[in-house]
């Protein structure tokens, strides 16, 4: 399974576990490089889960789509996966519940 593979996948796993399938509430999740988006979109769409992710290449329509479809109290779409600099250009997310923050900023140790 692909959650085995990966220690923040398996955190990950349990936080769905409580949040979407036991209270059925909406879940944000953040991350901080593309790979992290794609694959934890992945996860999320692999297990079941009604998921959207926001990429960069999404123009603000596409975004403002997405952000109102997981804000109205009726929709199926229970969580957003997306970079934190997309996300935190003031957009509102009036009905989650939890952020989930997969990446610290800069955790990498890259030097040039």
């Amino acid at each position: 399974m692909l959650r085995h593979s990966s220690v923040k996948l398996r955190f990950l796993a349990r936080i769905l576990k409580y949040w979407y399938i036991e209270r059925r509430d909406k879940v944000l999740i953040l991350t901080d490089w593309p790979a992290t988006t794609w694959v934890t979109g992945i996860f999320c769409k692999l297990a079941g889960i009604s998921t959207e992710w926001i990429r960069s290449d999404f123009n603000d329509q596409d975004r403002a789509g997405i952000i109102k479809r997981f804000n109205a109290e009726d929709s199926d779409l229970l969580v957003v996966v997306g970079l934190s600099k997309l996300l935190g250009q003031g957009y509102n997310f009036q009905r989650c519940h939890v952020a989930v923050i997969m990446d610290e900023y800069g955790s990498l140790n890259i030097k040039a």
